[in-house]
């Protein structure tokens, strides 16, 4: 039978305020990602490929994991881009981009809400 594990990228910068800065594993990241190929390894399910986005974090996360596959890059695979979205969002909604960590939960519903 066919497995399909979905894995979202490690800890990416949480201090970025645009998707550059934002595209990379911070050092908690970078730990994650190894200890997610370290539980794999040592699971009982057997994977064949790796499929990732585009992104760098993306491509840190399954370096990081140390699976021995060879990742199969995929730009359908990539993620939303956030900061864009909020920008675009304060300038024709008037919704300000959220100054502080906890803000960001109660802001990327609402992103989502307005631009599904």
């Amino acid at each position: 039978m066919s497995h399909i594990t979905l894995i979202r990228h490690g800890q990416a910068n949480s201090e970025a305020k645009d998707e550059i800065s934002y595209d990379k594993l911070s050092p908690l990241g970078h730990e994650q990602a190894a200890w997610l190929g370290d539980h794999l390894r040592h699971s009982e399910t057997h994977h064949t490929r790796l499929y990732t986005g585009t992104l760098r974090r993306h491509i840190e996360t399954a370096q990081g994991m140390d699976t021995g596959l060879e990742p199969i890059r995929d730009e359908r695979l990539n993620e939303l881009q956030y900061f864009t979205l909020a920008a675009l969002m304060e300038q024709q909604h008037g919704v300000p981009f959220p100054t502080e960590q906890g803000s960001f939960a109660n802001h990327l519903p609402l992103v989502f809400e307005t631009w599904k």
